[in-house]
């Protein structure tokens, strides 16, 4: 690609060139680093790729994980094994914990764009939940405005 500017003759005149041309602040599209134990509590605010992730992207990560397992514990073993029992078994505890991250995850994406926990409750509504959940992705936050 070719430069949109000719080469400064000087050091003192590309240093003049570089600031005079460095209009755009990108410090505000640093990514901050959010740590687990960040994420899991329902204080804060997630940003729409916090939300992607945490609220959307792990839940169903652990979902068809725990389908995985299931049908790997079926395979070796048969579907009337105690394996297959204790696989089937773990999926309560997964459900519960993506019910928990997504929870959380709208009640922080929520607080992010400004609006009340209680519309949670849309995201437990058949057909209204898609719409909500796509509305929570490309709404923009406070911060990002």
């Amino acid at each position: 690609f070719a430069p949109t500017r000719p080469p400064p003759k000087s050091e003192r005149d590309y240093f003049s060139a570089s600031v005079r041309y460095a209009k755009y602040d990108i410090s505000h599209f640093r990514r901050q680093t959010l740590t687990i134990s960040e994420a899991i509590r329902p204080s804060g605010r997630f940003s729409r790729l916090d939300f992607a992730i945490w609220g959307l992207g792990i839940p169903i990560a652990l979902y068809i994980g725990s389908i995985v397992l299931i049908a790997i514990c079926v395979a070796i073993s048969g579907a009337e094994s105690i394996l297959t029992d204790l696989a089937t078994l773990s999926v309560g505890p997964a459900v519960l914990v993506m019910i928990y991250l997504v929870i959380v995850s709208l009640i922080k994406r929520l607080r992010d764009i400004g609006r009340g926990w209680f519309l949670v409750i849309a995201a437990f509504v058949p057909f209204l939940n898609l719409l909500f959940l796509l509305w929570l992705l490309i709404t923009p936050g406070k911060a990002d405005i």
